[in-house]
This record gives C-alpha cells, sequence and structure tokens, in this order.
C-alpha cells in the first residue's frame, strides 16, 4: 500500500479532483503537473502513484481518466451494445 506524507496527500487530492471536476475531458496530465511549480517531479510521483492505485486510468499517453468515469463508461457502453448490438465512435462519445 503507498503512503503519503501531508504534503503528497494533498497533492493526491488536487490531482484527483481535477479529473473527477474534468469527467469525459480530462486535463492533459503535463498540464496539471506543471501548475505545481517546483514541486512538479514530487506530484509527477504522486500522479504515477494514483496510476499505479488504480485511481486513475491510463487511456493514452496524454488521456487519463477516474476509476470511477471508466467504469461508468464501460457500464454505459455494455448497456448500449445490449440494446443496440453496435456503436460508432460518435454514438459513444454521445453516451458518455
Amino acid at each position: 500500500s503507498i503512503r503519503f506524507d501531508s504534503r503528497q496527500e494533498e497533492m493526491k487530492n488536487k490531482i484527483y479532483s481535477a479529473f473527477i471536476n474534468a469527467a469525459y475531458q480530462p486535463p492533459k496530465p503535463d498540464e496539471i503537473l506543471k501548475a505545481f511549480g517546483r514541486e512538479e517531479r514530487a506530484a509527477k510521483m504522486v500522479f504515477d502513484a494514483l496510476v499505479d492505485m488504480d485511481k486513475l486510468v491510463k487511456i493514452n499517453e496524454e488521456i487519463y481518466i477516474t476509476d470511477e468515469a471508466y467504469i461508468k463508461a464501460k457500464e454505459l457502453l455494455i448497456d448500449f451494445l445490449k440494446a443496440n448490438g453496435e456503436i460508432t465512435a460518435a454514438q459513444f462519445r454521445d453516451t458518455i
């Protein structure tokens, strides 16, 4: 289990909140990390820990979403496919 000191805990909350608030329009990791200024390197370690803890899910190099958003998107996709049999990328975007 990963343990955070008080400053890292603040960073974790700030990073995770940014992704929660953004839902399916997530910020780029570099943008979030640069906001920490001189602490960018420490923030990167916290960000990586969130990924390791499966709190942030990597979609590709520039896109990460929260675990909750990932689960919800997956459920919506499954429900749509059960009802319709197939889905286009545009339909998926509209669904989430």
